[in-house]
């Protein structure tokens, strides 16, 4: 059995915050509209992958040309009542912005 979305409005002003981290692996319902966010580090052979409503829509993983590596973001909107999640490799991170 799945377990239920966590409910990260109750208990956080959602509207003063300008970033809510999340933890992986784990379902939230967004409290208000804003948007969905996924990091991965620059380091080869990482990456993060976004969920909505159990449906993965970002999956990003680093790069490296040359010499250089490159830290990677994605983000899309996202409505309240939505559920969210990210899962990826470790230094990787997952946020919800609210809109102000």
């Amino acid at each position: 059995m799945a377990k239920m979305p966590v409910d990260f409005g109750s208990g956080i002003n959602v509207s003063a915050s300008s970033r809510i981290q999340l933890t992986a692996s784990t379902a939230y319902t967004c409290p208000s509209d804003g948007y969905f966010r996924i990091y991965t580090p620059k380091a080869l052979n990482n990456y993060a992958l976004g969920y909505v409503n159990d449906s993965l829509l970002m999956a990003i993983s680093s790069a490296e040309t040359g010499n250089m590596k490159y830290d990677l973001m994605s983000s899309i909107p996202v409505k309240k009542g939505m559920v969210i999640k990210y899962d990826g490799t470790t230094g990787s991170t997952g946020y919800f912005y609210p809109f102000s």
